[in-house]
């Protein structure tokens, strides 16, 4: 019997049985005495799934999909239990925006009204300058910064914008004195992780005028802030560069060769539902971008407060990040990056090549 047909036959022999890939290894290797990969086993999974032959969870848990023949019921519930594993009121109204993947059409037309911020202190010296692209997508990223690794002071009279690197924080502060040159920034390396901080000092008047657009002030934990409608609902360039600098802030590079890129952030329970639509803005952003993203997951560690997180997956998915946005202002996850597009260029020019010499030879069937 051929090994697609012994696997098969497993199922069907427990019909309401849930597998991993890990436990169809064991079981090769324990009844059959077959020294099967998991991968290899994970491939013929996959083409009984396209196939209709079997059923698995709608997304990867956290050692792979789990399968059965029949018993979708339990599927579900281990799927659902993997994206919110925990006891909450009202947990089903959290699980339906977990579980989100319809989004409503963005417009690119809602502009930031500058009537209405004008009459800011902090613009006094820029008036000249209110419309300016510049502008308009330097307050873009001071907001995205002030979301994720940024801060205002719960007395609004301090901005603090974080970085990995000196590299990015020198290029920051240049750009941002080339359209704010009146104001009073310093870069400080930060003690605690060999990090360093931006900090804008004496800006009360800078703080008012971000909150005002926007960006949450004193411990974002603890307090709800969505996506402003200039930048959710703005031109597709403004999307593009809160999504580089929110992703740059709070994504994780791709490690260990995975096509792949985190979202994560915290928040308190009591704000949880807030925490998901921010989240689900951020993905229909994405989407918008014809990038798709996993369900949300959300997770509790002892100590400290729930985090919510979201996966941009698979090489196809990378490669629209890769062309369209970038990791702002943080240069060492962006270098992660440009290696992984650069070697699967590398590598599929090889293989074209390499089919080009040797046209008889068959490609497969998938």
């Amino acid at each position: 019997m051929s090994l697609p047909k012994l696997v098969l036959r497993i199922f069907r022999d427990n019909p309401y049985h849930i597998y991993t890939a890990r436990d169809l290894e064991n079981i090769f290797s324990a009844k059959y005495d077959l020294g099967l990969s998991k991968s290899k086993i994970t491939m013929i999974l996959y083409r009984f799934y396209q196939k209709k032959l079997i059923n698995r969870t709608p997304t990867q848990l956290a050692d792979g999909y789990y399968y059965s023949l029949k018993n979708k019921a339990l599927l579900h519930k281990i799927h659902q239990t993997h994206l919110f594993p925990y006891t909450i009121k009202d947990k089903h109204l959290y699980l339906d925006q977990i579980t989100l993947s319809n989004f409503a059409e963005l417009s690119c037309d809602n502009k930031l009204d500058l009537k209405k911020i004008n009459h800011f202190n902090f613009l006094k010296n820029y008036e000249h300058n209110l419309d300016s692209p510049a502008m308009i997508s330097m307050l873009t990223t001071i907001i995205g910064f002030i979301m994720c690794d940024g801060s205002i002071n719960e007395f609004k009279n301090s901005v603090k914008l974080f970085f990995r690197r000196k590299y990015d924080a020198c290029l920051f502060m240049e750009k941002f004195l080339g359209i704010f040159k009146f104001e009073d920034i310093v870069c400080r390396l930060n003690n605690k992780g060999g990090s360093y901080d931006i900090i804008l000092r004496k800006a009360s008047s800078a703080a008012d005028f971000f909150y005002f657009l926007g960006a949450p002030k004193g411990n974002k934990v603890f307090q709800p802030f969505i996506v402003p409608d200039w930048i959710y609902q703005g031109p597709d360039e403004i999307k593009r560069i809160f999504l580089s600098t929110v992703i740059g802030n709070e994504g994780s590079a791709p490690s260990n060769n995975r096509w792949r890129i985190q979202f994560v952030l915290s928040k308190c329970e009591e704000h949880l539902s807030n925490l998901l639509s921010f989240l689900n803005q951020i993905r229909a952003m994405l989407y918008h971008f014809g990038i798709t993203t996993s369900h949300i997951q959300l997770r509790k560690q002892k100590g400290r407060q729930f985090y919510g997180r979201f996966y941009i997956k698979g090489k196809e998915n990378l490669h629209k990040f890769y062309n369209g946005f970038s990791f702002l202002y943080a240069s060492e996850k962006q270098e992660v990056l440009n290696d992984l597009i650069f070697r699967d260029k590398i590598s599929g020019r090889v293989m074209r090549n390499d089919r080009s010499e040797h046209p008889m030879i068959p490609l497969g069937d998938d």
